[in-house]
């Protein structure tokens, strides 16, 4: 019965997810929001790789999926920021050609539903895997470096111009494709500012966005390019 209310409870608090295509589900063993083209079973398959993957594991691959747990204090919002961020940069970042982070599939929680929201609840985020190589500093060319971290620039500013500040970009946050188009894979993090509001916090986010590459990169990359990428982030 509490797996029941509390389950009812997440359809109505994020009955958000739907508009971005997103349908309530619940089985034995998960329950959460899954892709609506998606089935439970595949979740199932999906969530049962864990086991075989041995020890403490806070993300792992199966087949073109990524699934990643969601940390302790993740477990304790209702709507679970770093999947509401997933989606709105899928849904205003990802257009055409342009692949800026992983699609997202499924918000997956494990155990009853009284244990949602507490010490011995488990969340999961179910992404597109992104086939490629972790951004490697020491082991990128300087044309290769001055390419991706240009790249970088460009689809920081296309989610700017709609009102989004991601502050994950570290080296260890993103993805190279094997030809070479950064993906960001981590959407812990994220800001927004409404232009049309009555406040404009641009130039403030971008001054947030520019001391984390400061954080990330300064002294780990050619003295130049940080410089010219630096300049364009504080615009």
């Amino acid at each position: 019965m509490e797996r029941f209310i509390i389950f009812n409870l997440l359809k109505k608090i994020m009955g958000i997810y739907s508009a971005f295509g997103f349908k309530p589900f619940d089985t034995a063993k998960f329950f959460g929001f899954i892709k609506e083209d998606k089935e439970p079973k595949d979740i199932s398959r999906i969530m049962e790789r864990r086991r075989y993957q041995g020890g403490k594991v806070g993300s792992w691959v199966y087949g073109r999926f990524h699934c990643k747990e969601l940390k302790q204090k993740e477990m304790k919002e209702v709507k679970c920021t770093r999947f509401l961020n997933n989606l709105l940069l899928d849904r205003f970042g990802n257009q055409g050609y342009r692949t800026i982070v992983p699609k997202p599939f499924a918000l997956v929680y494990t155990g009853k539903g009284s244990d949602f929201i507490g010490e011995n609840s488990n969340g999961y985020i179910l992404n597109e895997r992104i086939f490629g190589e972790n951004f490697d500093l020491e082991e990128t060319n300087f044309n290769e470096l001055e390419r991706i971290l240009m790249r970088i620039n460009l689809n920081l500013s296309f989610l700017r111009e709609r009102g989004i500040y991601l502050m994950d970009f570290a080296p260890r946050d993103i993805i190279i494709r094997s030809d070479n188009y950064p993906v960001f894979v981590d959407m812990e993090h994220v800001e927004y500012n409404q232009k049309w509001s009555a406040g404009n916090y641009d130039e403030e986010l971008r001054g947030l966005q520019a001391k984390q590459f400061e954080e990330d990169y300064q002294g780990k990359i050619p003295a130049e390019l940080y410089y010219k990428i630096y300049k364009k982030l504080i615009g």
